[in-house]
């Protein structure tokens, strides 16, 4: 059937009823200021259409339905945004829920609705989003005098009030880790080297402030790095124009990614001459735990400094462990992932030797993390990412790589014998060397079902040869 052009024509009207009337909804539900800074900040880019679909198919399609009354939409969205863990977006709903005649309790309600779905970090995480929005458009709850009683509820939601931080290195972990510190309350002046991570980073976390340079923070008390290598720390830190050479004595690098503990050790003693103090606090957990501000926080470095910008941690960790001096931290985390690459390729290699047997992969899973061959690999990311074929646990297997290069180096230095840990170095570089440069960590397992010429894949002849 051909399509004419009144056929057309009448398409294209329905869709710019749809979105008139999606639009006007919007702004009545979100505020004229919000909507119109959406609409702004996409304007003559890719972002615009998006824009007009959430117009259009969101707002004109589905909330201006007859099934359900904006009050009810309201409860359901804080609900969704809990569970997708939108802290920005959770902010704008709870402002639009009272503007829609939600009333305190429903709004906590919805809350606590949603962590039951998606967890208690989740939850504890859109619960200090919340009290925020709650605080500041009807005021502290049960407070007698309502300007005092703020003061006393946001002061302490503040990490350290009292200091400028920075943070350089918005990656897939620090950019969850920078929005924890938003959305504890912290401001921070963040960069990258990257301007467009920078800009997007500031779309999504208004609050927070951005430079091009790490000259520009300068007169930072506090600056927070999450860098991919020691390379680029010492990039940062030690080169001309960088770091050290401009922050003031008496302030403090914390080093929050995975370098090497004697590099570390080095920056401390070039930090101690122009009396700046260094934190080495690496953390794991992956950037699912990120966003969820749930991660392992492992500290090294004198008392007192680790002291100041605990509060910082601790609003992107739930477990915060102190280790011993500066590296010491650093030295935890290879260790520690050490021992989870282990893991991993023993369980690879134990469920590929059960799929020749003829046992199906789900099955053999569920016996191992029911008895005491069960290690985290097994619990979080073989269902997940392995079986699944979905191979999306948000590190990398060359980053992993990088921290088995650093255990392995730190063993040897020390005459320390490592007998699985170097024949895992070897296999772990072979599988690197044979997959893709963006592989994950879980894609190591492709490697392992080539070398045993059979898939974990459940839809798929068990021996590669068979394919």
């Amino acid at each position: 059937m051909t399509e004419t052009l009144s056929d057309t024509s009448s398409i294209e009207d329905a869709h710019r009823t749809l979105f008139d009337a999606g639009l006007a909804v919007r702004r009545e539900v979100l505020g004229d200021d919000y909507v119109n800074a959406a609409i702004t900040r996409n304007a003559g880019s890719d972002g615009a259409p998006l824009q007009e679909y959430v117009s259009e198919t969101v707002w004109g399609s589905v909330w201006t339905r007859s099934g359900l009354d904006r009050r009810s939409r309201s409860l359901i969205t804080l609900g969704m945004l809990v569970a997708l863990n939108q802290p920005r977006e959770l902010a704008v709903h709870v402002r639009a829920g009272i503007r829609n005649g939600l009333t305190r309790e429903e709004i906590t309600e919805a809350v606590i609705h949603g962590t039951a779905y998606a967890g208690v970090p989740a939850g504890v995480a859109a619960m200090r989003v919340v009290q925020e929005a709650l605080d500041a458009h009807l005021g502290p709850l049960n407070a007698e005098d309502p300007l005092n009683a703020e003061d006393e509820v946001d002061a302490p939601k503040i990490p350290l009030p009292h200091s400028k931080v920075g943070f350089v290195g918005l990656g897939a972990m620090g950019s969850p880790i920078a929005r924890n510190f938003v959305s504890a309350g912290q401001p921070i002046v963040v960069h990258d080297a990257d301007r467009e991570v920078r800009r997007r980073f500031i779309d999504d976390n208004p609050t927070a402030t951005s430079t091009a340079t790490t000259a520009e923070l300068a007169d930072c008390d506090i600056v927070v790095l999450v860098l991919p290598n020691s390379d680029i720390v010492d990039q940062v830190v030690l080169a001309d124009g960088g770091l050290l050479s401009c922050l003031k004595p008496g302030s403090i690098l914390v080093d929050m990614g995975s370098s090497v503990p004697a590099r570390t050790q080095a920056i401390e003693k070039a930090a101690a001459v122009r009396g700046i103090d260094v934190v080495d606090a690496p953390v794991s957990g992956g950037v699912v735990r990120a966003r969820n501000a749930d991660l392992a926080v492992m500290v090294g470095g004198d008392q007192s400094a680790i002291d100041t910008v605990l509060p910082l941690l601790e609003s992107t960790g739930r477990q915060i462990i102190r280790v011993g001096p500066v590296g010491s931290g650093h030295a935890a985390k290879a260790l520690n992932n050490l021992l989870a690459a282990n893991g991993l390729v023993a369980a690879g290699e134990a469920l590929l030797v059960g799929r020749k047997f003829g046992i199906d992969p789900a099955t053999l899973l569920s016996v191992i993390n029911a008895g005491s061959g069960r290690n985290q690999a097994t619990e979080t990311k073989y269902e997940n990412f392995v079986l699944s074929r979905n191979f999306a646990s948000g590190f990398s297997a060359r980053l992993m790589r990088k921290d088995i290069g650093i255990a392995l180096d730190l063993a040897r230095q020390l005459d320390a014998s490592t007998v699985l840990g170097d024949a895992l170095g070897r296999v772990w570089g072979e599988a690197v060397e044979d997959l893709d440069p963006a592989a994950d960590q879980t894609e190591v397992v492709r490697y392992l079902e080539k070398l045993s010429a059979v898939t974990l894949d459940e839809n798929a002849l068990p021996s590669l040869s068979e394919r």
